[in-house]
């Protein structure tokens, strides 16, 4: 399956095999500045209110002035894209998309936006680390650096466990970005817990978001950051 147009990608197949954690999947396909996987709570913590408003963000940001100037500023002045919510499930959104300027970010944005919307149950950080380095493995291009961005509102507390599949990304030389969004006065460690067991890699940071209100301005600031 292929996107024609100025998003010229090949989609992987993900359901096929599960590839070996090596960098030699990314030698393939057009150089890009990074690969970035969002993932992104879609768990029965968030609200549907607080669930619209996260991937608002995330559709915005990318369309923004702020960060398509990021993207121009890099040597490739193209960026591939994956963006996936979760729980305890995951689910795909966008496999891969290569965003190099306005016309692919808003096509990447609508993707975002007009997808169906599920409650996907508990949140599964380690599942959607597995995922994230499932994806990393298939991305058809040659990424300057690979970046993790995860936003969440609450710790793991679905199985698999973090620990192995952060490990796994890290050895890969990925960078987890964190997005901690800590509204819940019952919950006040998130960032400690962020800080701690899920961010990682070369020049990793939490951004952290105490008012659903921040998040259109956290995320294009996480995006941004992840380029420079």
């Amino acid at each position: 399956m292929r996107i024609v147009g100025r998003i010229a990608i090949a989609f992987v197949g993900l359901h096929l095999f599960w590839p070996a954690a090596t960098a030699v999947a990314l030698q393939y396909g057009p150089e890009v500045d990074a690969a970035i996987v969002f993932l992104v709570d879609m768990s029965e913590s968030m609200d549907e209110h607080e669930r619209r408003i996260v991937r608002e963000s995330h559709a915005e940001a990318m369309t923004s002035e702020t960060v398509l100037d990021a993207i121009e500023d890099g040597d490739h002045q193209r960026v591939a894209l994956a963006y996936v919510e979760f729980g305890s499930d995951t689910n795909v959104i966008v496999e891969w998309w290569i965003v190099d300027g306005r016309g692919a970010a808003l096509t990447f944005a609508d993707a975002v936006l007009q997808a169906p919307m599920h409650d996907l149950g508990l949140t599964g950080i380690g599942n959607a680390l597995v995922k994230a380095r499932f994806l990393v493995n298939a991305c058809p291009c040659q990424p300057e650096k690979v970046v993790v961005d995860i936003a969440a509102d609450g710790k793991n507390n679905s199985p698999p466990s973090v620990y192995m599949a952060r490990r796994s990304l890290l050895a890969m030389g990925a960078t987890i970005n964190g997005l901690p969004i800590d509204i819940d006065p019952d919950d006040d460690d998130i960032r400690t817990y962020f800080a701690e067991n899920i961010i990682g890699g070369p020049a990793a940071f939490n951004l952290p978001v105490t008012g659903m209100g921040q998040l259109p301005q956290r995320v294009r600031q996480k995006i941004i950051l992840d380029l420079y």
